[in-house]
């Protein structure tokens, strides 16, 4: 199970995924394969972990409900309800947030109670008819004694009776299956026990480079000289007006540092050059200039948007191309009717132009090509059910090798011709080589200040904060005790790309059919992404069909 939540006009909205064996619906191949399974998007009153609960709960409800009503099983077992769903859980995966870290432990609770639950049932249908009975007789006298008296038990309705009656049932089931638990051999309680949680890869690099960014800043601390005083600032016009204000008035206290550094440079051109806002920017006159001058149909990294990854492809087009980036804003700055740069625009170009911001960019660069841009390829190689994240400890081990191997020889990537691909983190082919030839550029005329330093602090930040990430796979952790045939019964894909997907198709199909209602547009996603026509095809006649 995945889930994953957005905002729209400020409602919030969840979606939700499965992942199990399911019919095929096929006469070829086999009759059952994994798959994905969609429950739709839904309106939340918050992103809280209890209300994601909620509708997990709710939309199970759901299902059982339209299956006892569907004509085609009229024999369903009354018996496979939420309870039976749930325990058949082994696993749920997710972005790296405290609230889905809690959702899952929430989910564990509630699978476990249900299967003190079950255990319990069990017992109670293996009594004779004399036991069962005396059992419904200590839950009734429970029940009695628990009242004020004898009169309030029976002041109360025949309904609200029963409804205590069934709860207090469910209580005394639930002790009864902790006993029945502990008499259970090893192999059944590690049945009743395995629930594994494991985080997205996309969101394991992102927290990775955010932490390798923020080492590299704070390393310009104690690096940085009069002659290289460290990136300088890039502020939004009202920080800058305030800065100014705060220089000139003494009775103002000095704001904190301002925005600065590749991260922020990328930022900004991500707005200008390639703005989510196609009304805003330049991204047209972008996109021609390229084409025209230096035959490039390529579109600048969508950091404008919450793309993952696009700091980094951002920080290899400017590495690369930066002199051809400060040409064509200053083709810009020419061709308008007022010539001139706008308070964006003159930031894009003073930062290009900073040797300090444009080490960091540099480094952002060789990280993407060694580590993010090789592991990315990986987790996202085959389609989305062709590998189980659940085998791929060794690898985020190799990773975190990888990463310690840069912070103590950095010149891995700095000197190729020495060491060739030694520094990639598979061995493989580079993303984009042509990086290596604009550093050997920018070393020859030592515009690079501090690079071996920033590259250095850069990993470590990053090595820290991956060790964090990938606890999941801990050597004395729930995966490593798996066997091979238990991790393909949890099967885990390795991002969370189908709930993020999903929210993105909501919140352009609302855009575009103001009039959609969520209902419609769930039934139309469940209908063509969960096989129904499959389904309706080969266990429904033409009159069931309709």
């Amino acid at each position: 199970m995945s889930c994953d939540g957005t905002t729209h006009h400020h409602i919030t909205y969840e979606a939700v995924h499965s992942v199990g064996l399911f019919p095929t619906y096929s006469d070829y191949g086999p009759k059952k394969a994994m798959q994905v399974r969609t429950w739709g998007v839904h309106a939340m009153p918050s992103h809280s972990s209890a209300d994601q609960l909620w509708n997990i709960k709710e939309s199970m409800s759901k299902f059982f409900k339209t299956a006892y009503k569907s004509p085609e099983l009229t024999n369903f077992n009354p018996g496979l309800g939420i309870g039976n769903a749930i325990r058949k859980l082994t696993g749920m995966n997710s972005d790296h947030a405290e609230d889905q870290k809690k959702l899952f432990w929430l989910i564990s609770d509630w699978r476990r109670e249900e299967w003190m639950v079950h255990l319990g049932v069990q017992h109670c249908e293996a009594m004779t008819d004399e036991a069962h009975q005396e059992f419904n007789c200590n839950t009734m006298k429970s029940l009695i004694t628990k009242s004020e008296s004898a009169k309030a038990w029976l002041d109360l309705t025949t309904n609200e009776q029963m409804a205590q009656f069934q709860t207090r049932t469910l209580q005394r089931l639930c002790e009864l299956g902790k006993t029945i638990y502990q008499q259970l051999p090893h192999d059944l309680k590690c049945q009743v026990d395995t629930i594994v949680w494991c985080g997205c890869a996309m969101h394991k690099d992102l927290n990775t480079v955010k932490a390798g960014a923020k080492a590299m800043s704070e390393a310009w601390n104690h690096l940085k000289t009069m002659e290289t005083p460290g990136p300088i600032p890039l502020p939004s016009l009202a920080k800058a007006a305030l800065a100014k204000s705060s220089l000139t008035n003494p009775e103002k206290p000095d704001e904190p540092t301002l925005d600065a550094g590749a991260v922020k440079l990328t930022s900004l051109c991500g707005s200008l050059f390639n703005n989510k806002d196609d009304k805003k920017g330049c991204q047209d006159a972008h996109y021609h200039w390229f084409r025209e001058k230096h035959g490039r149909t390529h579109h600048f990294g969508d950091t404008s948007n919450t793309r993952f990854a696009s700091h980094l492809y951002a920080a290899i087009e400017l590495f690369i191309f930066r002199n051809e980036y400060l040409e064509f804003l200053e083709s810009w700055h020419d061709r308008k009717n007022q010539p001139g740069f706008t308070h964006m625009e003159e930031n894009c170009y003073k930062g290009l132009q900073d040797a300090s911001t444009v080490t960091e960019l540099a480094v952002l660069a060789l990280f993407g090509l060694a580590v993010s841009i090789p592991y990315l390829e990986k987790m996202r190689a085959g389609d989305f059910l062709s590998q189980n994240m659940l085998d791929m400890g060794p690898f985020h081990d190799q990773v975190k090798q990888h990463i310690t191997h840069l912070v103590l020889d950095p010149n891995l990537l700095l000197d190729m011709e020495k060491h060739g691909s030694l520094g990639h983190l598979t061995g493989g082919i580079w993303h984009e080589p042509k990086v290596f030839e604009a550093l050997r550029r920018e070393q020859a005329r030592g515009a690079l200040p501090f690079l071996h330093e920033m590259l250095t602090e850069f990993c470590r930040g990053a090595a820290q904060k991956w060790e964090s990430f990938v606890f999941e796979f801990s050597s004395n952790g729930v995966i490593a005790s798996l066997t091979p045939a238990e991790k393909a019964s949890a099967f885990m894909p390795t991002t969370n790309d189908v709930n993020e997907g999903m929210l993105g198709t909501w919140r352009v199909w609302a855009r575009r059919f103001p009039s959609l209602s969520q209902h419609r547009f769930n039934s139309l996603v469940m209908y063509s992404r969960n096989n129904t026509e499959g389904f309706i095809r080969t266990n429904l006649d033409k009159v069931e069909r309709g």
